[in-house]
């Protein structure tokens, strides 16, 4: 392991100078950008009065490139351009559904509605409780004066109903 003091940065970063122009090239991908990262890297290590001796001084050139270079990268990630075409200000994202879906959707709310009117009351009434309104099966029939069992034969019914007529509109 050899040391060396600031003084002696200078020529290990002569040294490893086009190394590390390499280095920079690769990571930020142009030849420009990394003779300015490499400029600055140079005046990083000879302004900062860090430790008297440096154990690997190769290593700590390359984090100092390496770090130079990610904090530009993380720079220019977050810039966004001051001029946008045109073209792209008129393409706003949407959550709203595509308007095919929308009609699709409403289609099959419609009939959705006229397979629950179809239904007889107390299972309309089944249905509404335990889907809408989210009451236990227990609660319903107690409400309803109804058995469990039978609640959970109007439900079984009410849901089979309903995804039959979904289905025939699926198919259609």
């Amino acid at each position: 392991m050899s040391t060396s003091s600031p003084s002696d940065l200078e020529g290990f970063f002569r040294d490893y100078r086009s190394e590390l122009a390499a280095k920079l090239r690769r990571i930020v991908g142009c030849a420009d950008t990394a003779a300015d990262l490499l400029q600055e890297t140079y005046l990083r290590v000879m302004g900062n009065p860090r430790e008297p001796e440096i154990a690997y001084p190769r290593a700590y050139l390359h984090r100092i490139a390496t770090n130079l270079a990610l904090d530009h990268l993380r720079k220019q990630k977050l810039r966004t351009p001051l001029h946008v075409p045109l073209e792209d200000a008129a393409v706003v994202p949407s959550d709203a559904p595509a308007p095919v879906d929308e009609i699709y959707g409403k289609q099959r709310l419609a009939v959705f509605q006229n397979a629950f009117r179809s239904l007889p009351h107390v299972t309309q009434q089944v249905l509404w409780l335990r889907r809408v309104q989210g009451c236990p099966h227990e609660d319903i029939a107690t409400r309803l004066k109804l058995t469990k069992r039978q609640v959970e034969n109007h439900l079984a019914k009410a849901l089979y109903h309903c995804q039959k007529a979904l289905d025939e509109v699926a198919r259609a």
